[in-house]
């Protein structure tokens, strides 16, 4: 079984934040950890591996996923975009190869356009099984979303359509509804699920 943490952590100096990082990778014996929202430079990047104690790491182009895994697997990049990077990764045991692509997506709706047509582009570069998981920044249905104003659905077709054309399955979730709170007080309180995880199980490449 491979055991992966993905975690908009929001800055890894930000309070206990790092300290729970590793203590959920030792508990839960973690192959493969996706933090979005590092706050720092990638020029750090190194020095978070080493306190982690794993043997590699990699940031996408602008630095807002970073990417760590350890001894054992060999990882190549196949696509660095800045919502998201998508790695090959090969287990140097018995060479399974699978794929991996960690998600961190624009805010505004406009702007996450560029994130499903490369999503979509790596269906072409991908022979194996599938992995999508991050923050995608919209949800899929109005049940995803608690307070503020209805949900307009137009605002998800794009999202839920790519997962389709992706071939794409919900893993679905354990624990806590909402992934996403604005903070704010009760009458202003907002909770979304942003956060998820899908599967394809065995994404072929379609060029002969």
């Amino acid at each position: 079984m491979i055991n992966t943490i993905s975690w908009n952590i929001r800055g890894v100096k930000s309070r206990g934040a790092f300290e729970r990082l590793k203590f959920l990778s030792k508990i839960h014996k973690t192959h493969f950890i996706a933090v979005q929202e590092p706050f720092v430079h990638s020029s750090k990047i190194e020095q978070y591996k080493r306190r982690l104690a794993f043997e590699g790491c990699l940031g996408n182009c602008n630095g807002k996923i970073w990417f760590f895994w350890i001894s054992g697997f060999n990882v190549t990049v196949v696509v660095d975009d800045e919502q998201q990077i998508t790695v090959k990764v090969t287990n140097n045991t018995n060479d399974e190869v699978f794929y991996f692509t960690f998600v961190y997506a624009k805010s505004k709706h406009p702007l996450r356009t560029s994130l499903w047509e490369s999503l979509r582009n790596c269906i072409s570069m991908i022979n194996g099984p599938w992995c999508i998981n991050g923050d995608f920044n919209v949800i899929m249905s109005p049940d995803e979303k608690k307070g503020g104003k209805p949900h307009r659905m137009e605002k998800s077709w794009d999202f839920i359509t790519c997962m389709d054309d992706c071939g794409m399955v919900d893993a679905g979730f354990t624990g806590l509804r909402f992934t996403w709170c604005n903070t704010r007080g009760k009458p202003h309180r907002i909770w979304k699920r942003l956060d998820r995880v899908f599967f394809n199980h065995q994404c072929h490449d379609p060029t002969p």
